[in-house]
């Protein structure tokens, strides 16, 4: 298996479609800082909340970043219901957003090494119509999507002309909220429900793409 470019594809198939949409994984399907910082205060008798991830840059400044992904991927190991779900009711947003006619989701991570830990979460949680599952370490704004679904604040940075990125917001990323090819959301279900009612209608399509 190519550790860079890990590719599943799922039951749900979809030949052709009008908006390619990649959708992340940590910090906007898993709820990862909710699991991270009790598990490292325990360890390092620290007391730090959420709302203390005030930057992207945070877990390099504060806890050395090979700790901070070392802990996630640990994490990763452990059983999927340790893992929880940024939002309730995921599984019908994702999967009503995936059957749309006109969209092909994908799901798209940065981390590689848990590909299968990972489909089982999604599994584990209902979240099974999308086209395909990627782990790669390939930087996401290389591959052919239209809308990235993503929590990143520097993946807008990198989007072509046609590309935009639904920013999911949390204390790490404000910083790119006004960024003129981001569209700030706090869930996923409120990308989802933006684009179905501004993008996937037949001027939305031609506004956008």
């Amino acid at each position: 298996m190519d550790e860079q470019n890990s590719i599943r594809n799922t039951q749900h198939s979809v030949d052709t479609a009008s908006v390619r949409v990649s959708l992340d994984v940590e910090s906007v399907l898993v709820d990862t800082f909710s699991y991270f910082i009790p598990v490292y205060n325990e360890r390092h008798d620290a007391n730090y909340g959420v709302s203390d991830i005030d930057c992207w840059e945070w877990a390099r400044e504060e806890v050395e970043w090979e700790h901070f992904d070392g802990l996630i991927h640990e994490g990763w190991q452990d059983p999927v219901e340790n893992m929880e779900p940024k939002e309730e009711d995921l599984a019908s947003v994702v999967n009503d957003f995936a059957s749309h006619d006109l969209v092909q989701l994908d799901i798209v991570t940065a981390r590689t090494g848990v590909e299968n830990k990972m489909l089982e979460w999604l599994s584990h949680h209902g979240i099974t119509q999308f086209n395909q599952f990627r782990a790669t370490e390939i930087p996401k704004s290389e591959f052919d999507y239209n809308v990235f679904i993503d929590d990143k604040p520097g993946l807008a940075n990198t989007l072509g002309e046609k590309q935009l990125q639904y920013l999911v917001v949390g204390p790490h990323n404000k910083s790119m909220v006004d960024h003129e090819d981001v569209i700030a959301v706090d869930t996923v279900s409120e990308a989802m429900g933006h684009m179905s009612t501004h993008m996937l209608v037949s001027e939305g399509i031609d506004e956008y793409w």
